[in-house]
């Protein structure tokens, strides 16, 4: 049985997958980091500018749901198209952005999703809960960060691995 989730919790997991991405990604040079392409066509670049993204975007939801107001969340099969749509225009954005620019807006946006999750509530009855779907804090959710920075981080170690595979 899993423990109960909170805030506390979800904060360690987000930070130990996001020190295990970041070591992966230290392996790689800046040249590497801007002309390699680790998923598909992604770079590390763009891989740093994808999970900024998906931060901002959190951060966006959460003063959403800070005023009061609703969340107009994707339910079930919505999710795919909401999010390749999302990562489609996060990389259209941020693809001409210079690798220092990208690496300032990955350590910054962090920086304030962290303090933006150390500020919510830690009871999940708390009323400020309520813009969230049921009024239910959204653990789910809350969750698929540190998956995210699992998943990426898995790519850039498959990477790293098979260079070192055939260059021995």
């Amino acid at each position: 049985m899993h423990a109960p989730m909170d805030k506390h919790t979800l904060i360690a997991l987000l930070e130990a997958e996001r020190q295990h991405f970041n070591a992966a990604i230290a392996h790689l040079t800046d040249d590497e980091l801007v002309s390699v392409p680790l998923e598909v066509s992604w770079t590390g670049k763009d891989l740093l500018a994808h999970i900024s993204a998906w931060e901002a975007h959190l951060l966006e939801w959460l003063a959403t749901a800070e005023q009061g107001q609703p969340l107009n969340l994707p339910e079930g099969s919505g999710w795919d198209p909401y999010i390749e749509t999302f990562n489609m225009q996060a990389y259209e954005r941020n693809r001409e952005r210079s690798l220092e620019a990208i690496r300032h807006d990955y350590a910054a946006v962090y920086a304030t999703l962290l303090e933006r999750l150390g500020a919510l509530p830690d009871r999940g009855d708390d009323p400020r809960w309520a813009p969230w779907k049921d009024g239910l804090p959204p653990w789910g959710l809350l969750l698929t960060y540190p998956d995210h920075y699992r998943h990426h981080g898995q790519s850039v170690t498959a990477w790293i691995m098979q260079q070192a595979a055939s260059n021995p």
